[in-house]
């Protein structure tokens, strides 16, 4: 039930138009635990909902430095939002200097990989698209 809530309410989030980008979309399985069903229809929705909410979705290397131990979005919702045509953009959600950058590297070519050829950055707001 907890997956169906989070996904509810970034849905919800994606909807109110006050958000130009959803971080982290998949923040709920950050410690570890992860359904032993499948999550493909929660991610076709929110897909769905983002695409006609028109954010973005950030692919956030953070998830790497925790128990979840993959990228926020997961593979799987990845290529689901590639699929629905939901741009992305890159993160590295640091907290220390460190961190700055962590992991984009590999990230960008995972992203690259799913098929996307560009990916977004903001200035003022106003979403700009650059290639991969």
């Amino acid at each position: 039930r907890i997956y169906e809530q989070y996904f509810s309410l970034i849905q919800q989030a994606a909807e109110t138009g006050i958000f130009d980008i959803i971080a982290h979309p998949d923040l709920v399985k950050k410690f570890g635990f992860t359904l032993e069903r499948d999550l493909t229809p929660l991610y076709e929705e929110t897909a769905r909902v983002f695409k006609q909410a028109n954010v973005c979705a950030e692919v956030n290397t953070a998830g790497l430095r925790y128990p979840a131990g993959e990228i926020y979005p997961s593979l799987a919702m990845l290529e689901i939002l590639h699929r629905y045509d939901v741009p992305v953009t890159l993160g590295s959600d640091a907290h220390t200097p460190e961190q700055v950058g962590c992991d984009l590297k590999n990230t960008l070519q995972l992203v690259k990989a799913v098929g996307y050829s560009e990916i977004a950055f903001f200035e003022q707001r106003k979403r700009r698209m650059i290639r991969i």
